[in-house]
């Protein structure tokens, strides 16, 4: 009768192990690393199924959190990560929305009618690293505004003093998007201007020298 309480004793203490098995999870991390004179962005665009639809492209254009808003961040499209050997400036060129179905059909107008401007809001942190190897962060969220349709967009990496012989990174910056105020009265106010349909627009992000 005790061996059978024994074998008993060890089985339950598995199925234990198993249980605990089963609710360890895993995750994953960014090792950035540099080397020499290098300046490089990388942008990483999010598919809106996998966060259920609350981020990511494609979106629907009469979602109120792509409407403009005073103070408001809009809708999380993207991350953009950084690597810089040199300060620079993010410099950002991003195209007006088009309609993409042909402006052949009588129900959109002209193409410019069916264009949509927006804003675009990235938001970052900047890191450096000191003569010692530590690590230094700037001291507050850094970012910048773009408005789509001008040029000359965009802001310096880093606008603090930084030491030389060092990289300035990055790391899953978000872009996030919304429409101006403007446009967003006209989603709202006058649909018929805004033929149903698929929206496009190119955003090119560059890393300039500081002039």
């Amino acid at each position: 009768m005790k061996k059978i309480l024994a074998v008993l004793l060890i089985m339950l203490s598995l199925f234990s192990l198993v249980a605990d098995y089963a609710h360890v999870k895993s995750t994953s991390f960014k090792v950035q690393a540099g080397f020499g004179e290098m300046s490089e962005v990388y942008i990483t665009e999010i598919p809106a199924q996998s966060s259920q639809f609350l981020e990511g492209m494609p979106f629907n254009i009469e979602d109120s959190i792509v409407q403009f808003s005073n103070g408001g961040r809009g809708r999380t499209i993207a991350y953009f990560s950084v690597m810089s050997n040199t300060n620079c400036k993010i410099g950002v060129k991003a195209e007006n929305l088009e309609w993409q179905d042909g402006p052949e059909d009588s129900s959109a107008g002209s193409v410019s009618s069916a264009a949509l401007s927006y804003i675009l809001n990235f938001d970052y942190n900047v890191s450096y690293t000191t003569a010692d190897g530590s690590i230094e962060y700037s001291p507050n969220d850094t970012g910048f505004i773009v408005h789509s349709g001008q040029s000359g967009e965009g802001a310096s990496l880093y606008t603090g003093q930084i030491p030389s012989n060092t990289y300035l990174s990055i790391s899953d910056g978000r872009i996030s998007f919304m429409f101006d105020s403007e446009t967003s009265d006209r989603i709202r106010n006058n649909p018929d201007s805004v033929p149903a349909g698929i929206y496009t627009g190119t955003v090119v992000i560059t890393l300039e020298d500081l002039t």
